[in-house]
C-alpha cells in the first residue's frame, strides 16, 4: 500500500529499520523498510518532511517510525526553530506504518517546528503519534518566542 503512495523506501536516509510484517502464506516472514528518525538531526527530518512532488499529488505523507530519541530537540536548536514557528510552507503529514488512517490534508513547517519546541520546553520526547497534520498557529508562536526571551 505505501509503495503505491510513492514513498520512497529510503528516501535519502542512511539506514531505514526493518520492520516484520507478517508471516506469509509460505510461512516465511514479510518484511518492509520504513523511515525512522534514530540517528537523524531534527533539520534532516525537516527537509524530509518539506513537499518535494508534483502540486496536484493527492498524499502529503511521510512513512516514518514514531522512535525519536530522548533530548532529541536541543537548546541550541531553539533559535533556528523559532525563525521557522510562522513558517506556512507546506509539508507532509506524518504518518506512523502503524496507523490505519491516511490523512487527505498537509501539515505547515510552522506547525512541525511550534511541536518540536514544545518537546523541548515540556522536556519530553518528541512524538507524533499514529498521525501528526501540525499546522502553525501565530497565538503558539507567540507564546513559544516570549517563553524563549524569558529563557536566556
Amino acid at each position: 500500500m505505501f509503495c503505491s503512495c510513492g514513498q520512497s523506501t529510503h528516501a535519502g536516509l542512511d539506514k531505514p529499520k526493518v520492520l516484520p510484517l507478517g508471516l506469509g502464506a509460505d510461512s516465511t516472514l514479510r518484511n518492509t523498510t520504513w523511515l525512522t528518525p534514530k540517528g537523524k538531526t531534527l533539520y534532516s527530518f525537516l527537509d524530509l518532511v518539506k513537499h518535494k512532488r508534483q502540486p496536484n499529488f493527492k498524499l502529503n505523507i511521510i512513512v516514518m517510525t514514531d522512535e525519536f530519541e530522548e533530548n532529541w530537540v536541543k537548546k541550541t536548536d531553539i533559535d533556528s526553530l523559532l525563525k521557522l514557528t510562522k513558517s506556512k510552507l507546506k509539508c507532509d503529514c506524518f504518518l506512523n506504518p502503524l496507523s490505519s488512517y491516511i490523512p487527505s490534508d498537509s501539515a505547515d513547517l510552522g506547525g512541525y517546528a511550534i511541536a518540536l519546541i514544545k518537546s523541548y520546553k515540556d522536556k519530553k520526547r518528541m512524538s507524533f503519534g499514529l498521525y501528526s497534520c501540525p499546522k502553525t498557529s501565530d497565538k503558539e508562536a507567540e507564546e513559544l518566542i516570549t517563553w524563549w526571551t524569558h529563557q536566556k
